[in-house]
């Protein structure tokens, strides 16, 4: 049974990105947009950073080669390799250290958020996610598994990332 979920879930990585979707642009037309199974990767949405393992990608390679790189995208780099090196280990990773490895790139630990690492009724989650800011940017982080995804947002109206999650 565990299975089942676990692979559904990974045939739906943009998952993370249409919630966030729907936390950004509010309203009846976020809702439409997933409700209809609206393709949210075509439209001109946040850009994000590819997967870990995909070599010369990310915010430094997204970023136009006549522009030198946010300070929010250079900690979307350093946040890569800190969850990277968490998720290379093996172990499902934990709320404990998401933050840490958040707060090792240098975000401050005050802004950090992390997901809930288990289920209401005690089931290990799929994946973590934390987001902190960085000069009004919310840098993302999910790790699932060995996968390790991060984007660069912008922040919600009351400064936060996202709601939920604790510090």
């Amino acid at each position: 049974m565990r299975m089942a979920h676990r692979s559904a879930s990974r045939r739906r990585p943009w998952l993370l990105i249409t919630v966030l979707a729907v936390l950004m642009l509010g309203g009846a037309g976020a809702a439409a947009l997933v409700l209809s199974g609206g393709d949210f990767r075509s439209s001109a949405a946040p850009r994000l950073t590819a997967p870990a393992s995909a070599p010369g990608t990310g915010a430094a390679a997204a970023a136009p080669s006549d522009s030198a790189p946010t300070a929010a995208e250079q900690a979307a780099e350093r946040v890569r390799t800190e969850l990277s090196a968490l998720a290379a280990d093996g172990a499902a990773p934990d709320r404990e250290r998401v933050a840490a490895a958040m707060t090792a790139a240098g975000l401050a630990p005050e802004t950090v958020r992390v997901s809930q690492d288990v289920t209401p009724t005690g089931l290990e989650v799929d994946s973590v996610v934390a987001a902190g800011t960085v000069e009004g940017s919310c840098v993302f982080g999910e790790v699932r598994g060995e996968a390790v995804s991060v984007a660069v947002l912008p922040a919600l109206s009351d400064g936060s990332c996202f709601v939920g999650g604790e510090g």
